[in-house]
């Protein structure tokens, strides 16, 4: 039997064959190396991806890979900031803002770590115009207009 010692002496070029001593240092140098998330828009001409301005639930699922219901989730919790479009007795109708979506995937892909009501706080504060409502708050159509 070898012990240790002889079996660390032994040189490698003799007993692994160059190209997959090469091929496993490579799948060991990715398996180390940060991974992203999704894929982070290139540009300009390709952030959204052709998305609206405002996401369904739906789409927002999509968008981060979770399911529809954890987005409902996270709108009620507070942790995404949305717009209700109409509410009515058994139903309402929910937007996302894009704008958020991309720059939380964006950070998340930088390795940013977040407390997603926290990040949503700090990203309604610095929307023009939002500093005075609350996440979760609603306006009266009255005092809109």
């Amino acid at each position: 039997m070898h012990d240790k010692a002889s079996v660390l002496a032994l040189p490698l070029e003799d007993t692994v064959p160059p190209a997959v001593l090469e091929a496993v240092v490579r799948a060991v140098a990715v398996a180390l190396s940060p991974r992203q998330l999704v894929p982070a828009p290139r540009g300009p001409e390709d952030e959204g991806g052709g998305l609206p301005p405002l996401l369904s639930p739906q789409q927002a699922a999509k968008l981060i890979g979770v399911s529809r219901q954890t987005i409902d989730r996270m709108v009620a919790d507070g942790e995404l900031p949305s717009i209700v479009l109409r509410e009515g007795t058994r139903q309402r109708m929910v937007r996302i803002p894009k704008a958020f979506m991309l720059q939380l995937l964006n950070d998340l892909n930088a390795g940013v770590r977040v407390s997603l009501k926290d990040y949503a706080a700090r990203w309604l504060a610095a929307v023009p115009g939002q500093s005075a409502v609350a996440a979760g708050d609603v306006i009266p159509a009255a005092e809109v207009a």
